[in-house]
């Protein structure tokens, strides 16, 4: 199932796991002294989520496969595979779902009012960006106009899905207000 989605995949997963277990240990004591501790815990637990899925999708899309000279640079036809074929639609799942997470994490950083466009606008410049780079820089990998169109529907996901947790991520993380008196729920004779 790795070789699918880019032969360094596993290792970067097991690489990745301690390192976000100490991305987050590490920002959360940093921020725990300025911040209400669920906050400080809710930005590093991003954080460290923004740097595992670059990683991750750096290795799933810009690393070299070995190359044959028939091999096209660039595939203009969306949809040519044929999609009841097992591989196809692991590969037609994994770019739908490749840059929700990273658009995710990203936009839960930013000011809900800003959220919105910079959504939008990741989610057409980091399909496109990938693209371009194995269209040009990357031997062996072939840039496609089907993974361009899965890959910004898949930010989209990202930031629908921004839109609807990151109201509840800050009621979450927000220190509720302790009321002044203590006698609150108890019957006064």
């Amino acid at each position: 199932m790795f070789r699918v989605f880019g032969g360094d995949l596993l290792e970067v997963v097991i690489l990745g796991l301690p390192a976000a277990v100490v991305i987050v240990g590490v920002r959360w004591l940093m921020l725990r002294t300025n911040r209400p501790q669920r906050q400080a815990l809710l930005d590093a637990v991003l954080e460290a989520g923004i740097v595992l899925n670059v990683g991750a999708v750096a290795s799933i899309t810009l690393m070299p496969e070995p190359y044959t000279e028939v091999q096209k640079r660039v595939v203009w036809e969306p949809w040519t595979s044929d999609l009841a074929y097992g591989p196809e639609r692991v590969q037609v799942i994994g770019n739908l779902i490749l840059l929700a997470p990273l658009v995710l994490f990203l936009l839960l950083r930013l000011r809900p009012s800003r959220r919105l466009a910079v959504g939008v606008t990741l989610s057409v410049a980091l399909p496109l960006a990938i693209e371009l780079g194995q269209a040009t820089i990357i031997a062996g990998r072939v840039a496609s106009i089907e993974d361009l169109i899965l890959g910004a529907a898949g930010g989209l996901l990202g930031t629908g899905a921004a839109a609807a947790l990151a109201p509840r991520l800050e009621r979450w993380a927000t220190p509720q207000a302790v009321p002044d008196d203590y006698s609150y729920g108890t019957v006064s004779r």
